[in-house]
């Protein structure tokens, strides 16, 4: 029983780590500004390839961020992914 205990326990620590490694590397590094970057800047995003960079390039400019939500192709995934990465200037 304490064997389970541990184990579980070590397995929630792991949990809580990787869960902080990934808000952390999400949150550090350059960001993006979608009314200026560049198509490879874009392509540079997770979940970004040529079609999403040409459709978010084509609908400049932006007023916010959240205006991604309109791109026909950014979805809730690819957005969580990088609304930190990317600022509107």
């Amino acid at each position: 029983m304490k064997r389970k205990a541990l184990i579980i326990t070590a397995l929630l620590i792991c949990a809580y780590f990787l869960a902080a490694y990934l808000i952390l590397s999400n949150s550090i590094g350059e960001t993006v500004n979608i009314n200026t970057c560049t198509q490879e800047s874009l392509e540079s995003l997770p979940y970004i390839g040529e079609v999403l960079a040409i459709r978010i390039i084509e609908n400049r400019p932006y007023d916010s961020v959240k205006e991604l939500n309109n791109i026909r192709g950014i979805g809730e995934v690819t957005y969580f992914n990088i609304m930190r990465k990317v600022v509107v200037k």
